[in-house]
């Protein structure tokens, strides 16, 4: 069974030393076809000769930006310091980004060709189209995946979609689709919506002003 991790996102302040413990660096653990991925491994400095649990941070930063440094960087270090404190170890990994000539982790559309499961509320049923672009729907729907609660369990990714109707940028938009959550398979390409038959909680700090919604507390 491949492990699962949820990916944590701070914001990035400016670098500090860590505290006394002991760091291991660019410790290689995967070649890719793009070059090696190495990690650092941070881990309490009391020597203790039985197992530690382990942590691994994946940094953020939509999969295009961001790298292993993070975790001794503003709001994460002090993660990373409390974690060590209570005998955890932490990997702190470096992972493919997007890029133009990206393989494995390419930039997949999430527009076209995309399956899209809606929920009927009076008949109580969901129905499933394939195929389908967002962007010839009416109105045409624009996605803006809430990259600040995403989830990666191999080789999906999934995250809440939000949902506005409304003019942002002196423009009618339609972001959604509404009430969903998606799912894209980063080995295969495919993206699945599926709508959920009640609302998506509301990000916390939200604010509406002028007809859109802001969202303060988000990190990227």
């Amino acid at each position: 069974m491949k492990p699962t991790f949820a990916t944590l996102t701070f914001v990035f302040l400016a670098m500090a030393p860590l505290p006394a413990l002991e760091v291991q660096t660019d410790i290689q653990y995967k070649m890719t076809p793009q070059g090696p991925l190495a990690l650092d491994l941070y881990m309490p400095s009391a020597k203790n000769s039985a197992p530690r649990p382990l942590v691994v941070y994946t940094h953020g930063g939509g999969w295009a930006a961001g790298s292993k440094n993070g975790a001794k960087a503003g709001s994460m270090r002090k993660v990373v310091e409390g974690l060590t404190d209570n005998g955890f170890c932490v990997a702190s990994i470096d992972y493919r980004l997007y890029t133009k000539k990206g393989s494995e982790v390419k930039r997949i559309s999430w527009i076209k060709e995309v399956t899209v499961t809606s929920y009927d509320a009076d008949s109580k049923t969901f129905a499933t189209r394939s195929g389908v672009d967002l962007s010839q729907e009416e109105p045409a729907i624009t996605v803006f995946p809430a990259w600040h609660s995403n989830m990666l369990v191999h080789p999906f990714v999934y995250f809440a979609c939000f949902e506005f109707h409304g003019k942002r940028q002196r423009k009618m938009m339609d972001i959604g689709p509404k009430q969903s959550l998606a799912r894209i398979n980063v080995e295969t390409g495919k993206v699945e919506y599926l709508q959920l038959p009640f609302p998506i909680p509301a990000v916390e700090g939200q604010i509406e002003k002028n007809g859109e919604i802001f969202y303060p507390k988000m990190t990227i």
